[in-house]
């Protein structure tokens, strides 16, 4: 689980970690919506998206070492980038409304649980 430890809020039940560069490189790109099997995808080490090839919107965490969100970005659509956040050490993407559902901002504490 990713529990935003800030608001006492879930933000996923089920993440994957997305740590090799194949898993980076394609993330969700042609798939029609987030995977059955997981509701975020952990991008590591991760500075910045891209949404290329994807076909629906989707939320974006910008985390550092310490699991501190640097910047959220919402409803990113299909075929845009992301700011680049230098003091980011992973993206967290998300099915679009889970920043607004969860609550989350800049400067919340997150925590990965098994």
């Amino acid at each position: 689980m990713l529990i935003n430890m800030t608001k006492n809020t879930i933000i996923a039940s089920r993440p994957v970690m997305g740590g090799s560069f194949s898993a980076r490189l394609l993330g969700l790109m042609f798939r029609e919506s987030f995977p059955a099997c997981c509701d975020a995808l952990l991008l590591y080490p991760c500075r910045a998206i891209h949404t290329f090839f994807m076909r629906f919107p989707i939320d974006l965490l910008q985390v550092d070492e310490r699991w501190q969100v640097i910047s959220t970005c919402e409803m990113v659509q299909p075929g845009r980038i992301s700011a680049y956040a230098g003091a980011a050490a992973f993206c967290v993407e998300l099915p679009a409304g889970t920043v607004e559902n969860s609550l989350t901002s800049a400067g919340d504490r997150l925590q990965l649980i098994k």
